[in-house]
């Protein structure tokens, strides 16, 4: 599941956006959140497919600006 690049919309179709992620994980650890235990340490991920019928994209990353790349 993590190295799938195709995201199925059809099971949503009131959403009229596309959801991305460039990264997953954190560079902190933060006693109180779990990210970075699920996670691990940050590292890019490829994007995903974007949603045909979207018409804007929500990036959902978590550490955005941390992303080395």
């Amino acid at each position: 599941m993590e190295n799938s690049r195709m995201t199925d919309y059809s099971i949503y179709p009131e959403y009229p956006f596309s959801l991305q992620f460039f990264s997953r994980g954190c560079i902190l650890k933060c006693p109180f959140c779990l990210v970075r235990e699920k996670e691990g340490y940050i590292q890019t991920v490829e994007p995903v497919e974007l949603n045909p019928k979207g018409k804007w994209i929500e990036v959902l990353d978590n550490n955005f600006f941390a992303n080395p790349q």
